[in-house]
């Protein structure tokens, strides 16, 4: 299956707000953030979902069919991949990226024995490979929107790593844990802590009745 092309100056549809959001830098880094970590969540829940439950499909018919029977075999696990993908609905650009990000994680994980770190190791890569493909890559070296210039993105992406990052890794685990991007959830804001008056006693509180005065 061909890799995935990359086509500068032009990201997909679902990061066009991000994009434009990046550039004009008229947003907080938490909003900011939120905004890519949206157009992501829902690029794999739409596009991504199908590949995603094939891999995994594969994957776990692979690891059951195992000689030892608790193992993984990457020639049988891509030959039932190829057999799902047949009669799949997966885009195949999406699919290609799914299968790119299985053989880099058969190329990475040294114990195929323990199927959890493997299935999380797929989640991981494919997100990533997701985020790179339709965002990242697909950003224009120059000639950035809104006159923004390479330092200029490249500062306010460095601005959202930190919760970015925690938003990434918290879809991961959504994903391995349940096979499908399907009902992805982005974490919840912190909200500031208010007050709750109900219960509190004021009768012998120290503020003066003056008489409304």
């Amino acid at each position: 299956m061909p890799d995935v092309d990359i086509v500068r100056d032009k990201v997909t549809r679902k990061f066009q707000r991000a994009y434009e959001k990046l550039c004009k830098g008229d947003l907080s880094p938490e909003d900011l953030s939120d905004v890519i970590a949206k157009a992501l969540r829902n690029t794999l829940k739409d596009e991504g979902r199908v590949p995603c439950e094939l891999i995994y499909k594969a994957l776990t018919c692979a690891f059951n069919s195992g000689d030892s029977g608790k193992t993984l075999d990457m020639d049988a696990t891509y030959c039932l991949v190829d057999h799902f993908a047949s009669t799949s609905e997966a885009r195949s650009r999406y699919l290609a990226i799914a299968v790119d990000a299985l053989r880099a994680v058969f190329m990475q994980v040294e114990n195929l024995d323990d199927f959890d770190a493997f299935k999380n190791s797929e989640a991981n890569e494919y997100v990533r490979r997701v985020l790179d493909a339709d965002f990242l890559d697909r950003m224009p070296l120059t000639g950035h929107q809104f006159n923004a210039s390479s330092d200029d993105i490249e500062r306010r992406l460095q601005a959202i790593r930190i919760r970015f990052e925690s938003e990434v890794d918290l879809y991961v685990k959504q994903i391995a844990r349940r096979e499908t991007t399907l009902g992805v959830r982005k974490k919840p804001r912190k909200r500031a802590l208010l007050t709750d008056f109900h219960d509190v006693d004021l009768s012998n509180s120290n503020i003066e009745d003056n008489g409304g005065s």
